[in-house]
C-alpha cells in the first residue's frame, strides 16, 4: 500500500533549510570553542614565555651586577694589597705602629692632622752619593750596604694648629725624634675656622731607616 504524503513542499523545504542552519550554527559554535580553547592555550604559553623570559632577564640583571659588584671587590682588593704590600715592604728600625704613637705624642693637644701620608722614593744615585756608604736599618737594627731595590720613605704632614707657634714646635720635634729626618716646612698660612683663629701647615720629611756615610 503506497503512503500519501499530505506534507506540503513548502513545509519540507522549510525544515530542510532549518535542520541546515541548526549544522551551520552547530559548526560556528564549534569553531568558536576551538577558537576560544586554542587562544586560552595560546595567551598561558605566551604567558609561561614572558614568565622565563622575565626570569632569564633577572638572571642576567644579576649576574651583570654579581659580574660588577665582583669586578670591584677585585679592585680593592688589589688596592688594599698594594697598599698592604707598600706597608710590609717598609725595613725600618721601628714598626709603624711606633711611628704613629710617637707621632701621636709629639703632635700634643693643640694640632690637628687632616693628611698622614707615606710614598716610597726609590734613592738618588749620583756621582757624590756613590762615594758614600748607604746603611739601610732592617726590622731586627741590622744594616744593609747595598742600595739595590731599597726605598726611602717620605711622610707627608698636614693639618691645623691653634697657631705659628705650635707649627713651630712640631717641626722642632719632628727634628728631634729618633723616628724622622731631614723635616722639610712645606707652608703655614694663618686661616680662620669656626670664627677662630688658626695655622694651616703642611710638613714633609723621611722616615729615619737609613744613613748615609762615608
Amino acid at each position: 500500500m503506497r503512503e500519501i504524503d499530505f506534507l506540503p513542499q513548502w513545509y519540507k523545504h522549510e525544515c530542510s533549510q532549518n535542520r541546515k542552519h541548526r549544522e551551520y550554527y552547530i559548526a560556528i559554535g564549534l569553531i568558536l570553542v576551538i577558537m576560544v580553547a586554542w587562544s586560552i592555550f595560546a595567551n598561558g604559553r605566551v604567558a609561561v614565555v614572558k614568565a622565563k623570559n622575565q626570569q632569564l632577564q633577572q638572571a642576567s640583571t644579576i649576574q651583570s651586577q654579581s659580574s660588577a659588584e665582583y669586578s670591584k671587590a677585585q679592585a680593592n682588593y688589589a688596592l688594599v694589597k698594594a697598599k698592604v704590600n707598600v706597608l710590609e715592604s717598609i725595613e725600618t728600625k721601628m714598626k709603624i705602629s711606633n711611628v704613629l704613637a710617637e707621632l701621636t705624642h709629639l703632635l700634643g693637644s693643640r694640632v690637628v692632622l687632616n693628611k698622614f701620608e707615606i710614598k716610597t722614593e726609590p734613592f738618588k744615585s749620583d756621582k757624590k752619593q756613590q762615594k758614600q756608604q748607604l746603611r739601610v736599618y732592617g726590622q731586627n737594627g741590622n744594616t744593609n750596604n747595598n742600595r739595590n731595590g731599597k726605598f726611602r720613605y717620605s711622610v707627608i704632614i698636614s693639618g691645623v694648629a691653634a697657631g705659628a707657634a705650635e707649627v713651630a714646635q712640631l717641626i722642632s720635634s719632628l727634628e728631634d725624634s729618633d723616628y724622622f729626618m731631614q723635616v722639610i716646612p712645606g707652608y703655614s698660612r694663618n686661616v680662620t675656622i669656626a670664627g677662630c683663629q688658626g695655622s694651616e701647615f703642611e710638613i714633609s720629611c723621611y722616615l729615619a731607616n737609613y744613613k748615609v756615610g762615608n
